[in-house]
């Protein structure tokens, strides 16, 4: 119960906050979290915040990090401030998880396959994303270092030919179960709690009809033996 009324009263404070306009904040306010702060851990690789929020809407990373620094002017510690702008952002934030999670799947059956993925389509995929991070001024800025785009090309056109087997054709959900059970996907580093496979099929479990215990003789009538 202290912790729903400390994030009710976090959430009052998130969107009074974000509704007043804020002419600067204090030095040395973060303006976003911990882009390296890991995740969770799958097979061993760790999967970092950064790499989660990349596969959220921007507009809404954006959105948070706007209230959490609104927090952080207005009082609110780093540790509440984030706590609030994980409750806002859960579901979008768990979806991108679960695509995070399932693109590192499939990357590691991919290598562990032999999969490899052509020079030239390579450097033309590279090149092309190159020149348009160059147009736009970002090329080697945080996040589009030239080692950092080469890799992130590179696994895009291996999870393309993963993804044009026979079995991902078919039913990729399907797939990505499999995967899960087989694997060990830990909450957080590795010395983490594992997440159950439910996590990631958070609608089954919703649709799922309540479990019904053995029936209780006193509600019909008759007293317990």
């Amino acid at each position: 119960m202290r912790i729903l009324v400390l994030l009710s009263s976090i959430l009052a404070a998130c969107l009074s906050a974000a509704e007043r306009p804020l002419e600067s904040a204090p030095a040395g306010t973060p303006k976003s979290a911990e882009p390296t702060e890991v995740i969770c851990t799958v097979n061993g690789e760790r999967i970092l915040r950064q790499q989660v929020e990349e596969r959220m809407p921007p507009a809404i990373v954006a959105k948070l990090i706007d209230v959490r620094r609104r927090l952080i002017a207005v009082g609110r510690s780093e540790a509440e401030a984030q706590d609030a702008v994980d409750l806002l952002h859960g579901p979008v934030f768990r979806q991108a998880l679960r695509l995070a999670v399932r693109e590192c799947l499939m990357l590691q059956e991919a290598r562990q396959q032999g999969l490899q993925v052509g020079e030239p389509a390579f450097s033309e995929a590279f090149e092309r994303e190159w020149e348009a991070l160059k147009a736009r001024q970002q090329a080697d800025r945080p996040g589009h270092e030239e080692k950092t785009v080469r890799e992130r090309v590179r696994n895009r056109l291996l999870l393309q030919a993963f993804r044009r087997q026979e079995a991902l054709r078919q039913d990729e959900e399907a797939w990505f179960r499999k995967a899960l059970e087989r694997s060990t996907v830990l909450d957080g580093g590795p010395d983490g709690p594992p997440l159950p496979i439910g996590f990631f099929f958070p609608n089954e479990a919703a649709q799922r009809p309540p479990e019904l215990g053995p029936p209780d003789a006193s509600k019909n009538g008759k007293e317990k033996p």
